[in-house]
């Protein structure tokens, strides 16, 4: 079995995350940030589409969930010019899914915000992801535990070390 993610770390004092220099965005405490890239379905590469964190959030039942604004900015992608696969509902809200597939950037053993040299883990989503249109919900995008139980990766987290691990 393949490591993707390796001791990835989370913290219980909330450290930011910097997207660019001088750009940094709020974690709260004890969030597991993992870094992603988002591409049309089926693209076998992931071409360099930037890359982004995520908060994993093993409490959202779905594959993927992200502001339009952020999927623009951070992804490069217009959310129109990606086919309406359906629909999540969320409580009183309806968010459009779209077809799309989220990468997993591999992190270096122990280190959140550092990568390996391993090509990232591409996360094939049938259904597609969430985009949401209420600006501020989610603060950041969130995977969830369905994007792993469709890959059938393996999911260790360690709440001693604060660390997880996940493995295909």
């Amino acid at each position: 079995m393949a490591y993707v993610l390796r001791k990835l770390p989370f913290f219980a004092d909330g450290r930011p995350v910097q997207l660019a220099p001088g750009a940094t965005v709020a974690v709260a405490h004890d969030q597991i940030i993992v870094w992603v890239g988002v591409t049309p379905a089926g693209q076998l590469e992931l071409a360099g589409a930037p890359r982004f964190p995520a908060v994993f959030d093993c409490g959202f039942n779905d594959n993927f969930l992200i502001q339009r604004q952020q999927l623009i900015e951070w992804a490069g992608l217009i959310p129109e010019e990606l086919t309406q696969v359906g629909v999540l509902r969320a409580g009183d809200r309806s968010f459009p899914m779209r077809d799309a597939d989220v990468w997993l950037h591999c992190n270096k053993p122990g280190l959140r915000d550092e990568f390996s040299s391993k090509p990232p883990f591409r996360l094939e989503l049938r259904s597609g992801i969430a985009v949401s249109n209420v600006p501020g919900s989610p603060r950041l995008p969130l995977l969830g535990m369905l994007a792993l139980r469709r890959a059938r990766l393996l999911l260790s987290i360690n709440y001693r070390d604060c660390h997880l691990s996940l493995r295909s």
